[in-house]
């Protein structure tokens, strides 16, 4: 048990230990979501003097309003249910977020010198009732789409014909040669796993975290398949979703190189090992013939392969500045 300190100490150590995380600003876009959505409730207050944003019957007449007033696309006139319940999400974190900015006064006079108290935030009653008004009874009064967009699938099909375009029909000269080879293995490792670009990369929602699929969390072996044959494979730990504080569950999936004759822009296992090459990542071994020389002994499944501590910490997706890849440069890059 660690000796006890005095409190004088115990608050030096913590002034030691402290670090100070910047505060993230909110990204562009939805601060223009945040600034649309006061204005339209500045203009509904000018058509309704007095109207109050903590009233439920308010709100309610508000959304109806909003629900009404938003143009709907994909050849239907009517908005689809869920953009109703962003404008309202934009409301609602938008004034909070302009009245907590506020100098902390709780009061203001109006022209009549009296004193009026300011509505520093929406009560949760009243956004959970509005919120619920939305999806159960607006759905139904205004029939609201609860989708628009079909949802379309990848299929093999499609995925050679992009290989075949990225590959072989794509003259476009990109700045850096490795772009093409290291935009292919994200695709890759997407296709040949359940993940989404934005657990390999630093996703749209996660903007200036730099959080995304590094060395090590990254296993990379040689093996024996079930034919004899030596191959590749790597497992890739996903930054998953409501993973963050639980990092020892978040799933993995295992890439190799098959033992189907099939295209080489399907393998893998071969962007991958040129990118490994290309960076000196392996700790024990530098040039590709060495690598190539591995074989697991028969006593053994497989081998695994050390990182250079060098770049245990470096992102694997690595974007051109040096940082994580961003799923909008790859989008980009699409």
């Amino acid at each position: 048990m660690p000796q006890k300190i005095s409190l004088e100490a115990f608050f030096k150590r913590a002034s030691y230990n402290v670090a100070i995380e910047k505060k993230k600003d909110v990204v562009n876009g939805k601060q223009k979501n945040y600034k649309r959505a006061l204005e339209l409730w500045d203009q509904y207050e000018k058509l309704n003097p007095g109207a109050n944003p903590n009233n439920i019957e308010t709100s309610k007449d508000y959304v109806m309003s909003i629900a009404l007033g938003i143009e709907g696309g994909y050849s239907n006139e009517k908005p689809g249910l869920w953009t109703v319940v962003q404008y309202y999400k934009d409301f609602t974190a938008g004034w909070r977020r302009a009245r907590m900015e506020e100098e902390q006064e709780s009061e203001e006079t109006n022209e009549e010198g009296e004193k009026k108290e300011l509505v520093k935030v929406i009560s949760l009653n009243v956004t959970l009732s509005t919120s619920n008004f939305i999806k159960y009874e607006l759905y139904n009064i205004l029939e609201l789409p609860f989708r628009k967009r079909l949802r379309r699938y990848g299929s093999q099909i499609h995925f050679f014909h992009l290989g075949t375009q990225w590959w072989k029909n794509d003259w476009f000269v990109l700045l850096k040669p490795r772009r093409r080879v290291e935009i292919w293995a994200l695709i890759m490792a997407c296709v040949f796993s359940t993940s989404r670009i934005g657990e390999f990369v630093e996703s749209t929602c996660r903007l200036g975290s730099g959080r995304g699929l590094r060395f090590q969390e990254i296993i990379f072996a040689v093996f024996r398949n079930k034919c004899g044959n030596i191959e590749f494979a790597v497992q890739l730990r996903r930054d998953a979703k409501c993973m963050t504080f639980t990092p020892d569950k978040r799933p993995e999936h295992a890439l190799h190189e098959g033992v189907e004759t099939r295209p080489l822009f399907c393998n893998p296992m071969l962007v991958i090992v040129a990118m490994c090459m290309a960076r000196n990542a392996f700790r024990d071994y530098k040039s590709i013939d060495e690598v190539l020389a591995l074989e697991p002994p028969q006593d053994e499944q497989m081998i695994q392969l050390h990182w250079n501590p060098n770049v245990r910490d470096l992102p694997f997706f690595e974007g051109s500045d040096g940082k994580m890849e961003t799923a909008s440069a790859f989008g980009r890059y699409l």
